[in-house]
């Protein structure tokens, strides 16, 4: 039989190919519809509060994985300082907004003072939904988030296509929607909360302080690490334009798509690695390597050798310079989720967050520097070497880190071995003979 571990990271994966499968199909009807130009300022609208959201978490969504994994603070106060957090910063953005309005639209001349407003505050929701998702992972239901994620990506891309194809409404039209679907997704992940009142706030300065304390390392690290994944796009918008960000934003999203398969096997481990004793946490985490990366490789290979095709047939002829970047991306998408499973055991197991963070700074800086150096000379494909080169440095200084913590040699998590074949091999079986008795 399949180890449990086994059996969530399958089950969760199942739920992940649906809504990665729904993203996929939302891109296709957003570039087709948009256009370069026009996708290139959706994109935008998102970045923005996507990366905002990251920054003013203030270490919390680690903290909250973390101490509920470990069962050192209640989830009601990890809940509440969270849902606290949300309304004080969407209350600081709205002031920070209509104080200083105007040099903002200076940096985003291509949005409407409106768009910009609602691509601001919507860091407040999405922060919140990560906070939520984070204690989900802390007490093990994995699952909950990512069905609702399949659910709300299902939704998203119905409405979408009802506004433009029987509505004939356009880009603003699509970009308040997208606003609208993000605070409802943060109401119902706020009344799915298991407490009676969710909205009720018990603020405890002690466990906040505690939770700050902790988190700070690692949310500087994400910090980093975002910025890390978006400052490219936001060179490209500067430098050559918003045409041909929603070029390379497509790039990104597609070769990022792989992620959402090791997501799935990363966060089902993390309430074991967390939970687990420092051994059994090393052979937990060098399993979910060597499994992440015989599937990221797989997926990579086969994506590589059919967008050059598919790319341009189902995306339009607009969007054929996105192949090359894609292609170039996927060394650095491999390294990364590598390097995301072993910084997972650095934080969570071992309680050394700040490893983490010098890795990803290291990393960082060389991303800005060959970002500057490589998009005056080949663009949009400069870019994603940039990119790439930057996430292979991440992961050799993880892999350093976590072989001294644990004792490890690269073998042991690059290599898949006979048992992890054996593993795969059992789950089809279990699945085909499933689906064999209900047919």
């Amino acid at each position: 039989m399949t180890s449990p571990l086994g059996k969530d990271i399958f089950s969760i994966a199942k739920l992940q190919i649906l809504f990665a499968g729904t993203g996929f199909l939302t891109q296709i009807f957003l570039a087709r519809h948009l256009g370069p130009e026009q996708k290139g300022l959706f994109d935008l609208f998102l970045l923005i509060p996507t990366v905002l959201a990251s920054v003013i978490d203030l270490g919390l969504l680690s903290a909250n994985t973390y101490f509920a994994g470990k069962q050192k603070i209640s989830i009601h106060l990890l809940h509440s300082h969270s849902f606290l957090w949300s309304l004080v910063s969407i209350v600081t953005l709205c002031l920070i907004f209509f104080g200083a309005q105007s040099t903002l639209m200076s940096f985003f001349p291509t949005l409407t003072s409106t768009q910009l407003f609602l691509s601001l505050i919507l860091a407040g929701p999405l922060m919140y939904f990560s906070l939520w998702s984070a204690l989900m992972y802390g007490v093990d239901r994995v699952r909950v988030v990512y069905r609702f994620n399949a659910a709300v990506s299902a939704l998203t891309l119905a409405c979408y296509v009802f506004l433009a194809f029987v509505l004939h409404l356009n880009l603003s039209a699509l970009l308040y929607a997208t606003a609208g679907l993000s605070i409802l997704k943060a109401a119902v992940a706020l009344f799915a909360f298991e407490n009676p009142r969710p909205w009720k706030i018990t603020i405890d300065l002690r466990a906040l302080k505690t939770s700050l304390t902790y988190g700070i390392a690692l949310y500087l690290g994400l910090i980093i690490n975002t910025l890390h994944f978006r400052v490219d796009q936001f060179m490209v918008n500067s430098m050559l334009g918003p045409a041909e960000l929603g070029i390379y934003a497509l790039a990104v999203r597609i070769a990022e798509m792989v992620w959402l398969l090791d997501y799935a096997i990363i966060n089902a481990s993390i309430f074991r690695v967390t939970a687990s004793s420092p051994e059994d946490a090393a052979r937990i985490t060098q399993r979910v390597a060597r499994l992440l990366g015989t599937v990221v490789l797989i997926s990579s290979i086969l994506i590589s050798l059919v967008a050059p095709i598919l790319l341009p047939l189902v995306f339009g002829n607009d969007f054929s310079p996105a192949v090359i970047p894609l292609l170039l991306l996927f060394p650095g998408i491999l390294a990364w989720s590598l390097a995301r499973v072993l910084a997972q055991f650095v934080a969570y197991q071992s309680g050394k967050p700040w490893l983490n963070f010098r890795a990803s700074a290291v990393a960082f800086l060389i991303n800005i520097v060959l970002v500057i150096l490589f998009i005056p000379l080949w663009g949009i494909t400069g870019a994603a070497i940039a990119s790439s080169i930057s996430y292979f440095v991440n992961f050799a200084l993880l892999a350093g880190m976590f072989k001294r913590l644990s004792g490890s040699t690269l073998r042991s998590f690059l290599i898949p071995t006979q048992e992890d074949f054996a593993m795969l091999k059992n789950f089809f079986s279990e699945q085909f003979a499933l689906y064999a008795r209900k047919s």
